[in-house]
């Protein structure tokens, strides 16, 4: 437990500079990863970074077919005549060819160094808000500088293959700069091609967010919004042993939640919240179908705390444990993803506190009804952490729907809604939070979109007092390589 804590004080930042470095470390041999709370679907915000939330020619347009043709005559060449005895030999069949996908025209080309190609991005616009402060009753409007920078680097390897990604998401209000939004992600994948049917996978992830005053884990009268930093590092080894496929999974992730400025002037530390969660698992799967592949995973996630005993005088550390079972889809043009039942386990140290459990869905599916439509649904559930001294836990789902349509070449409109409900363990205390967003993408020249968008978000609390609705515009360039 003593090593678990120092690795949360020192771990972590070590992590956070190395998110981007590890990988490229190793640059004989190599998508970015997932942190739970962290990288995204398809966002309807317009100037996102392209690699967090699709780049608007790069996968929110469908591929276009290229023309084919599948006339005989094309490919063979004509008969002679010719006596024939005994028995015909039969004519084969020409195979279907295979319906091919022509080059996106309006794809950024990026920038070669080696073996590497390197495509960055920034997204300078304008961004209002009609409730900052994520008020009901006293809301305040502002208009707001909006900068999203974004970084991809892709190797070009004959074996193994290296993926680092960052996006960052800077809004700075002009009248209310304690508002200032703040959200980076940063990430690297590195595939190794052990064998043919053997791989390893190193990933390593950062991200910082910001929990607004609105939530129930922030004080009400908090004069600012409280940073939270998220580290991850995880390998994977993967095995196909036939018809069955193994993968064992060993990690960590780091957590820090900030402290918060009060309106008396005192400062809320939160730093009997940091805490490490190991992770060791097992998946299997089972390849005998053509569409699904069935598979069970289980891992052992226990959580310690920098702190051994949290603000009201309880050990928050806990054992922990998941079980998910689903079906993962085989990649096809039309279909891919996967999606399983998942069951979560908690025992705290602290006998007070008890057990939480939670049942979910985990999901990642993309359906492509056509060559200009994308649909992506997502969803995940867990036990998250709580201060609340009468809680044990957070159960938490999230689900979304996003959609891509390319009307045009050079015209792609993007949509979805969201929701999150969080319900605490222990008390009646439950939050809803559901959003909305959609952008339109106009192409102007390849390294050039003009992109705007609309999100609403509206957030029920049985929390008295903190129900809101906010409102967003926001319109920009966005300028690619």
């Amino acid at each position: 437990m003593g090593i678990l804590r120092g690795l949360i004080g020192y771990g972590g930042p070590v992590l956070a500079l190395i998110a981007l470095a590890v990988p490229s470390a190793t640059a004989s041999a190599q998508e970015v990863p997932q942190l739970r709370s962290s990288l995204l679907p398809v966002d309807a915000n317009p100037l996102a970074d392209p690699q967090s939330q699709t780049d608007v020619t790069d996968a929110t347009q469908p591929p276009v077919d290229s023309a084919i043709n599948n006339s005989p005559t094309a490919t063979q060449q004509p008969q002679q005549s010719r006596l024939t005895v005994g028995p015909e030999t039969p004519a084969k069949t020409p195979a279907r060819p295979r319906r091919k996908v022509a080059p996106d025209p309006n794809a950024p080309l990026g920038l070669r160094a080696g073996a590497f190609s390197i495509y960055p991005a920034i997204g300078v616009g304008g961004t209002y808000s009609d409730n900052i402060n994520q008020s009901k009753n006293s809301p305040e409007g502002d208009i707001g500088l909006r900068l999203t920078p974004g970084l991809r680097i892709a190797s070009d390897w004959a074996r193994h293959a290296l993926t680092v990604a960052a996006s960052g998401d800077f809004v700075l209000f002009d009248k209310h700069p304690k508002y200032n939004d703040v959200n980076f992600d940063a990430g690297s994948d590195l595939r190794l091609d052990v064998r043919h049917d053997t791989t390893l996978d190193l990933r390593t992830g950062y991200s910082l967010t910001q929990t607004f005053g609105s939530s129930s884990e922030v004080p009400a009268n908090a004069s600012s919004q409280r940073v939270d930093q998220t580290a991850s590092t995880v390998a994977e080894f993967n095995r196909n042993l036939g018809r069955i496929t193994a993968r064992l999974i060993g990690g960590a992730d780091w957590y820090w939640y900030g402290n918060v400025k009060l309106q008396s002037g005192a400062t809320e530390s939160n730093r009997d919240r940091n805490y490490v969660q190991p992770v060791a698992g097992l998946r299997l799967g089972y390849g005998s179908f053509s569409a699904f592949a069935p598979f069970v995973e289980a891992a052992y996630e226990p959580r310690v705390h920098e702190l051994k005993y949290d603000r009201n005088g309880l050990q928050r550390d806990s054992q922990g444990a998941y079980l998910k079972a689903g079906l993962e889809v085989n990649s096809s043009p039309i279909w891919s993803g996967e999606f399983a039942l998942r069951y979560d386990y908690r025992n705290y140290a602290n006998p007070n506190l008890g057990t939480a459990t939670t049942l979910g869905l985990d999901a990642n599916i993309i359906w492509r009804p056509t060559h200009l439509t994308t649909v992506t649904f997502t969803a995940s559930s867990g036990l998250d952490e709580t201060s609340d001294a009468n809680a044990a836990a957070i159960r938490d789902w999230t689900g979304a729907i996003n959609i891509a349509q390319q009307l045009r070449d050079d015209v792609v409109l993007t949509g979805g809604i969201g929701a999150d409900y969080q319900s605490y363990v222990g008390i009646k205390l439950n939050d809803f939070t559901l959003t909305a967003k959609a952008a339109m993408n106009y192409i102007l020249r390849r390294n050039i979109v003009l992109a705007a968008g609309y999100s609403i978000t509206d957030y029920r609390s049985t929390n008295a007092g903190s129900n809101y609705v906010e409102n967003r515009v926001s319109a920009g360039l966005r300028f690619r390589m």
